[in-house]
């Protein structure tokens, strides 16, 4: 579904990036598009019948939501503290001197009510460390 949504969005700014001068935008980047330009974008993609072949687009950012997690120190006291510490940004790491933080790391694995992963600073996808 998320992944659905990622492409639906990379075609809509391919689409501006590619059409811009056809259709007269004010640049190539959707997101500097101004409300009157951004609801048209879904009216012309269709009526290209070259772009509106590939398939639905979607023009609205992601939104970007709260997580709060609950910890239980009296159970794992130290995966706690570390968890705390990567999410504050405190320490840094001894093999590379790098400050220690989840900050600009992706959370690349989400189940409601269940876990996340993420924090790979390697790859940003979870194959790295």
């Amino acid at each position: 579904r998320r992944r659905r949504r990622r492409r639906r969005r990379a075609r809509a700014r391919a689409f501006v990036a590619a059409t811009n001068l056809r259709y007269g935008f004010d640049g190539d980047d959707l997101e500097r598009l101004g409300g009157a330009q951004r609801s048209r974008i879904v009216e012309l993609y269709e009526a290209d019948r070259e772009w509106g072949a590939r398939g639905a687009i979607r023009i609205d950012a992601p939104t970007r939501e709260r997580v709060v997690f609950e910890l239980f120190d009296a159970k794992s006291a130290r995966a706690c503290e570390n968890f705390r510490a990567l999410c504050e940004g405190m320490g840094t790491s001894r093999a590379t001197g790098r400050r220690r933080t989840y900050e600009g790391s992706r959370m690349h694995r989400c189940v409601r009510n269940f876990m996340m992963q993420g924090g790979d600073y390697t790859h940003g996808n979870g194959a790295g460390g």
